[in-house]
């Protein structure tokens, strides 16, 4: 009976991380359009800040062919599709700058 519990344990794991892993895909590919040269990325984690918001960490070459050193990106869910909002510094937000960011977000 514990072998069986363990062995459902792990296969739900293994499906919510691989749904992490699509979302994860899908914020990072809506970005990498704003690269000068997108083949050159190192990826870092995305992290949520919730359903609509998150950080993509990454390193990718500048104008002169250098890597720029880990960043962060700030992406927008807006209607199912993510948008690159801007670099930002970190990804600690407040409810009241997520509200500004959406209504700001929504009038472009």
């Amino acid at each position: 009976m514990k072998t069986i519990i363990v062995l459902l344990s792990l296969l739900l794991a293994s499906f919510f991380c691989a749904a992490e892993d699509i979302r994860d895909n899908e914020v990072r590919a809506s970005f990498i359009s704003n690269l000068k040269d997108p083949n050159s990325v190192q990826w870092g984690p995305v992290e949520y800040v919730d359903a609509s918001h998150a950080c993509v960490y990454f390193n990718a070459k500048g104008g002169f062919g250098g890597y720029t050193g880990m960043k962060i990106a700030f992406m927008y869910n807006h209607n199912d599709k993510w948008e690159y909002l801007g670099a930002t510094p970190n990804c600690n937000f407040t409810t009241d700058e997520l509200f500004k960011i959406d209504r700001q977000a929504n009038k472009n």
